[in-house]
């Protein structure tokens, strides 16, 4: 294989990843348009980059799309509010009420 096809080759493959990624990347964000949930959150976990998986309800919720600050503050207990077709996630801190909004 010459130099020139070796350098198209890698270029193809790094343009599959590319188009995997941002199919992947769009799956995900619709999944997230469509949750909807209002409950008090019963479990976070976070993942190696920090994105947190809450449980609401008894119901998982992955890859949530809220701020750094926002994840720090959740904690078991508190109120978790999402409505469908918003990216908008709403915190109602159990001990003292205080809303927390991730946009």
């Amino acid at each position: 294989m010459t130099n020139k096809q070796k350098l198209i080759c890698f270029f193809l493959i790094l343009l599959v990843c590319r188009i995997i990624l941002g199919i992947w990347s769009e799956i995900t964000e619709l999944q997230e348009n469509d949750y909807e949930f209002a409950g008090i959150l019963q479990k976070i976990d976070y993942d190696e980059k920090g994105i947190p998986k809450v449980m609401v309800n008894g119901k998982q919720y992955w890859g949530i799309s809220t701020r750094l600050d926002f994840n720090k503050k959740m904690e078991v207990g508190d109120s978790l509010i999402k409505k469908k077709n918003e990216m908008i996630y709403k915190l109602v801190k159990y001990k003292t009420g205080e809303v927390v909004i991730s946009k």
